[in-house]
């Protein structure tokens, strides 16, 4: 399976100058700033939740083993795939309102991976033989799903495998990327893809003990299937973990990185980056329009510990660990010291989702979110 050190996070978006500063009087979470800590519901209480999401008129999340749902203005409960509650998920994502996907191992022990309409239930063909489907993506409206080869394996001389499809005509079909069927096997696994509105961009990253590496491609034409190319990237880069990647509305791509807390910035024609955070893997990025941007910050691996920053996008410039560039703040309210797995923007609600691994030291809930009411947020909600 693949590791849990890619869901490591931390607070968001700031440098460390202002961290030390810590000028909580900026950005648009200023007035929730030491709010205390919420009470939730026993769903996320403890939970790692991995994804939320929206699918018409209703919420979904998915913890480590199940996927709950509500309507917009109603109470959690467990969802039911294909009728029935004996599962364990191990991805989800959606393609707008046109279909839900669920990859999921079902009480027989198979691995089926799902598309629900909201009404109706249909297993997506073409999942290669002898491999899981641990990992979906959407960029561009495209559904990408990772197949894990050697998913049960206990022998430490043979590598996890890894390789990516994309949802064609109803059926998976694969992508030019490296892949189990290689003649040099991918033991990396699938970080996320962007999509730049001309071509696409995949992030890979490989967790062995004696040869960590990641590696960052670019799609030679706007298709899914085209041929890729290995993209040389600013100093810096070519030597980190990759840990998220998010293409922003300021037309640009963001890259974040395991260690150092480097934030990297693409805007079609060269590299810039920034320090943010302390020190964590930066592994969750979102934004709302042009100017805000949220980076999450963490690590999960023996505890749990993060956060969020919070600044304002395309302001980077090229520079060394403590210059400043722009106006971010950490905040300290209800989701501190909780390592951010995912982000989720409703748009059509105006509700933020942050996606939490609170670890079990303190109180603490899943899943947590925000309302942007009248131009003003509201604070933090535990689900």
């Amino acid at each position: 399976m693949a590791k849990l050190s890619r869901t490591s996070l931390l607070l968001l978006l700031g440098s460390a100058l202002l961290l030390a500063s810590c000028d909580n009087s900026f950005g648009a979470f200023a007035n929730i700033q030491g709010q205390v800590e919420q009470k939730g519901t026993d769903t996320f209480k403890y939970a790692m939740v991995k994804t939320a999401l929206r699918f018409g008129a209703r919420y979904y999340a998915a913890t480590g083993s199940k996927v709950f749902t509500r309507a917009v203005d109603g109470d959690w409960k467990l969802f039911e795939v294909d009728g029935s509650t004996g599962y364990s998920i191990l991805a989800m994502a959606n393609v707008g309102n046109t279909a839900l996907y669920l990859s999921v191992i079902t009480s027989a022990g198979s691995n089926v991976l799902y598309s629900y309409s909201g009404s109706a239930w249909s297993e997506v063909g073409g999942v290669p033989s002898g491999t899981w489907i641990d990992g979906l993506f959407v960029a561009n409206d495209v559904l990408f799903a990772q197949a894990h080869a050697n998913y049960e394996n206990e022998d430490d001389a043979t590598d996890d495998l890894y390789s990516l499809y994309y949802l064609n005509a109803g059926s998976l079909a694969a992508t030019a990327l490296p892949s189990a069927a290689d003649p040099t096997p991918n033991p990396a696994f699938f970080v996320g893809v962007a999509h730049d509105g001309s071509s696409y961009w995949f992030a890979t990253r490989d967790e062995r003990e004696d040869n960590e590496d990641s590696a960052l491609y670019q799609s030679d034409s706007d298709s899914p299937s085209a041929a890729v190319t290995a993209r040389t990237t600013a100093a810096g880069l070519d030597s980190e973990l990759i840990t998220s990647i998010y293409f922003a509305h300021d037309g640009a791509l963001y890259v974040g990185s395991q260690s150092g807390a480097d934030l990297y910035r693409y805007d079609g024609s060269a590299w810039t980056h920034q320090d943010v955070g302390t020190g964590g893997p930066l592994t969750a990025i979102v934004d709302f329009g042009v100017n805000t941007l949220l980076v999450g910050e963490g690590t999960t691996d023996s505890y749990t510990d993060g956060g969020y920053y919070e600044g304002i996008s395309g302001a980077f410039v090229a520079g060394d660990e403590g210059s400043v560039t722009l106006s971010a703040s950490l905040y300290l309210t209800t989701l501190a010291a909780k390592a951010v797995v995912s982000f989720y923007w409703d748009a059509t609600g105006q509700r933020l989702f942050a996606c939490l691994a609170p670890g079990v030291e303190d109180v603490g809930y899943g899943l947590y979110s925000s309302a942007l009411e009248g131009g003003v947020w509201t604070g933090w909600t535990a689900e």
